[in-house]
C-alpha cells in the first residue's frame, strides 16, 4: 500500500524539520526553507500491513502556492502544521482549511499539528488554543516537536490510521505497491503502538 501525504503551513513552521525526524531521526537548527514541493518516502506499519508514505512538504511561501491545487487533488490525507511561538502562522490556518475545501478531497484526513511545544519561553499558542482551534473544525491535533521529537512519530502513525480507516476498506486496489522493501530496507514502525504511545507523552489528541 501507498498512501500520499502533504505538508502545509506557514513558512519557516517547522514542516522540513518534522519530515527529517520522522524520516532520519535528526534535527537541524539551520533554517532551511523548501523550494516548492519536495518529496520525501519512508515505510511504517499500519494494521499488520506495512505502508509506503510519499511525503510532499509544500513551502509555506507565497509564491509557491500556485503549484498546490494539483497535490491537494492527489493526497488521501493531510498534516497542517503552525508554529506555537508564532501567532501569525496560527491565524493562518483558517485560509489553509479554505484552501484545502477548495481543491482538495471531501474525505481527506486532516491532522492539525502545533510545532516547537518544547520551547516554553517563546511560546504565544497555548495547547488550549490549538485543541480548541481543531474541536471547531473538528480536526485531530497534538503538539509536537521536532527539536525533540516528541510525538513526531504518532502523528505521523496516526495520519496513517485515518487514511486507512477512511480509503483502505473502500478502494484497497489503489494502494498496492506492488515492490515490497527487503526487511532490512524498512524500519517497521507499527502505527498502532505509536498510537497507544502518544497517552504517555506530554501531548494530547
Amino acid at each position: 500500500m501507498h498512501f500520499k501525504i502533504l505538508l502545509l503551513g506557514d513558512s519557516g513552521v517547522g514542516k522540513s524539520s518534522l519530515l527529517q525526524r520522522f524520516m532520519g531521526g535528526r534535527f537541524t537548527a539551520k533554517y532551511h526553507s523548501s523550494v516548492g514541493v519536495e518529496l520525501g518516502m519512508h515505510y511504517i506499519e499500519v494494521a499488520g500491513q506495512v505502508v509506503q508514505l510519499l511525503i510532499w512538504d509544500a513551502s509555506g511561501e507565497k509564491r509557491f502556492r500556485p503549484l498546490l491545487p494539483s497535490y491537494y487533488r492527489e493526497v488521501q490525507g493531510i498534516m497542517l502544521v503552525y508554529d506555537t511561538t508564532s501567532p501569525s502562522s496560527f491565524h493562518s490556518l483558517q485560509c489553509w482549511l479554505d484552501e484545502i475545501e477548495r481543491y482538495s478531497k471531501r474525505d481527506v484526513c486532516i491532522v492539525l499539528v502545533g510545532n516547537k511545544c518544547e520551547d516554553l519561553k517563546r511560546r504565544k499558542i497555548s495547547q488550549l488554543q490549538g485543541l480548541t482551534f481543531a474541536d471547531n473544525k473538528g480536526l485531530a491535533f497534538c503538539e509536537a516537536s521536532a527539536r525533540s521529537g516528541v510525538n513526531v512519530d504518532q502523528i505521523f502513525a496516526t495520519l496513517s490510521l485515518k487514511i486507512h480507516e477512511t480509503y483502505y476498506a473502500q478502494y484497497a486496489d489503489m494502494y498496492i505497491v506492488r515492490l515490497k522493501p527487503t526487511e532490512e530496507e524498512t524500519p517497521r514502525q507499527d502505527a498502532a503502538s505509536l498510537f497507544v504511545a502518544e497517552n504517555r507523552s506530554r501531548c494530547c489528541w
